[in-house]
């Protein structure tokens, strides 16, 4: 289901974002909104993550559903949250979010998807206050804005062909560094639900063979239930968002109409 309708919602959504970033003392570094889902780099001092991402979706699922005459959640699910350390590997997912637009086909390049921190990052328009930039900048310049600016354009026009995905890994980073947060992990493994913590399966793997165009959608929905994005599914299949989109809807229809029928006998 589209997450954002129009640009109202989006700018709506942005400014709640900036209201939490400033209630709950969180720095953003980058971000970007999709059509069903959204990315944020955040970084906070306090252990109050959770929190933040609650009133933050909690708050549009209501004006949302205000807005549009719906009813019921808005989100699925819990956020999936990985920890990044700080320096090449930050670079990395930050780029990886900005280029979302373009790898979805949803903009020629990054430039052309106005629903993104790129730029603002990259110098070509106002720096909205949610936003903070200087947590990229310092990893890229000697001593200039402008010089940081620049090499940040570089370093996503490098990459804006790619169709690499990020590692699903809960913590990014050298060897040393995932080591030492592994008692971490073990602690925050137990609060998530097991089917959050399990490995997904490749799309390779669910979608083998040659099927039907019946059992292509049955494969979607699970590719979408185990947690890939309709982007990551419809990259694969080489379709549009929005036809995969069709596909996990009408599927989940279906389920529900058999689980209906199977309570009547």
């Amino acid at each position: 289901m589209p997450l954002y309708r129009d640009d109202t919602d989006c700018e709506r959504f942005l400014e709640l974002l900036g209201r939490v970033v400033e209630t709950h003392g969180v720095r953003c570094s980058a971000y970007c909104l999709m059509v069903n889902h959204y990315h944020l780099v955040l970084t906070t001092a306090s252990a109050n993550l959770s929190d933040a991402i609650k009133q933050l979706n909690g708050t549009y699922g209501q004006w949302w559903n205000r807005r549009h005459g719906r009813v019921g959640h808005v989100f699925q699910a819990r956020f999936h949250a990985q920890v990044v350390q700080d320096d090449t590997y930050l670079l990395a997912v930050c780029r990886y979010i900005v280029l979302n637009p373009v790898r979805a086909r949803l903009a020629p390049d990054p430039e052309g998807w106005p629903w993104s921190s790129y730029r603002a990052t990259a110098g070509m328009t106002a720096i909205p206050p949610l936003l903070e930039p200087e947590i990229l900048w310092r990893h890229l310049s000697g001593n200039s804005r402008e010089t940081a600016v620049s090499r940040y354009r570089q370093l996503i026009s490098a990459h804006e062909t790619s169709t690499a995905s990020l590692p699903m890994d809960s913590v990014l980073g050298d060897a040393r560094f995932v080591e030492g947060l592994q008692g971490w992990r073990d602690r925050a493994s137990c609060e998530v639900p097991r089917r959050e913590r399990q490995t997904k399966p490749s799309l390779e793997a669910i979608f083998s063979g040659a099927p039907t165009r019946a059992v292509r959608a049955a494969q979607s929905a699970e590719a979408y239930t185990v947690g890939y994005t309709m982007a990551e599914i419809a990259r694969y299949l080489q379709l549009h968002p929005s036809t995969v989109s069709r596909m996990v809807g009408a599927e989940a229809r279906r389920v529900r109409s058999c689980k209906m029928f199977e309570c009547k006998t």
